[in-house]
């Protein structure tokens, strides 16, 4: 049974505490033995280098080939949209990863 589902009694046999909460002694002991109750700050990815990590996607990989072929074969009526779509795919894949998740809701 998980510790939601128990009554508040089972709760603190479960957790060898009581409604009145643990003695001094005792949260001496778990303080040693499980350490301070704090939330370490996770170091998150500079978005710089999320910005360059989607420069290394099939998809952009291909559309940066595509312009570079199209302008090395003397048409740039290719070549400039193609390297359009580039930049705007690569700079919208960016901003996408540097947002908090926010999931979708209908």
């Amino acid at each position: 049974m998980k510790i939601n589902e128990l009554p508040p009694e089972g709760v603190y046999g479960e957790l060898n505490s009581s409604k009145s909460g643990l003695t001094t002694e005792d949260a001496q002991e778990r303080l040693e033995k499980y350490g301070a109750n704090q939330i370490e700050e996770v170091k998150k990815k500079p978005v710089i280098f999320k910005f360059l990590a989607n420069l290394y996607q099939l998809l952009a990989l291909l559309l940066w080939a595509a312009s570079i072929l199209a302008f090395l074969s003397g048409t740039p009526q290719l070549g400039l949209p193609l390297s359009q779509l580039s930049l705007s795919t690569l700079f919208s894949v960016s901003g996408r990863s540097t947002r908090p998740n926010r999931h979708w809701r209908p």
